[in-house]
């Protein structure tokens, strides 16, 4: 009977551990908000969306005159990460609640919240900007869930949602020797709309 009794206490120590792991992790999931914390308005709505009309603009007027012209726009927190849920939306994108974060050190942090595999998980993420014959990409350089890794499928899943609303080749097509520069809170893309 002893040997049964000493079991079973272990049986009820372990599951009550795994109670407590649990509970601290789903604590931590629904508790965290990781990454950069942006309020967008309508304003900063319209504002990027006039930015990235501009951009387009100098393009035609290019091709209109004949005459290169230069283009430079910073874009703050607010307008990339408007931007972002914008194209997410237009694009049916089972993500929203994008939220865009540029550091001095070269990157865009961000969260959003995503759909995947049924459920409704956050997901935090870290951007590089590059540059590649006069495209811009951004590469995702980490994504995890919370503050967990995401497994491969749901990793792959969600990866290419957040790859399909940042992706801005479409905003930026027609401009040459493109450059982009983060500061702390606005990334700065500079290039020329030559005539074609």
């Amino acid at each position: 009977m002893k040997a049964s009794s000493g079991r079973g206490r272990l049986a009820l120590a372990t599951l009550l551990l795994l109670l407590v792991v649990a509970g601290v992790v789903a604590w931590q999931f629904t508790h965290s908000q990781p990454g950069p914390s942006v309020q967008g308005s309508e304003t900063d709505n319209q504002s990027g969306r006039a930015k990235v009309a501009a951009m387009t603009s100098a393009v035609a007027a290019a091709q209109r005159t004949g005459r290169s012209q230069q283009v430079s726009e910073t874009f703050t927190d607010a307008e990339l990460s408007s931007l972002a849920n914008d194209q997410a939306q237009a694009r049916s994108l089972p993500v929203d609640q994008i939220a865009l974060h540029a550091t001095g050190q070269g990157f865009i942090d961000g969260r959003a919240r995503a759909s995947a595999g049924g459920q409704q998980v956050p997901v935090t993420f870290q951007l590089v900007p590059q540059v590649q014959n006069d495209t811009v990409g951004l590469q995702v350089r980490q994504i995890s869930l919370a503050s967990f890794p995401l497994p491969g499928p749901l990793a792959d899943q969600v990866l290419e949602q957040v790859r399909q609303a940042v992706d801005v080749r479409p905003s930026l097509g027609g401009l040459h020797q493109l450059r982009v520069t983060t500061a702390e809170g606005s990334v700065t893309v500079t290039g020329v709309a030559q005539p074609g």
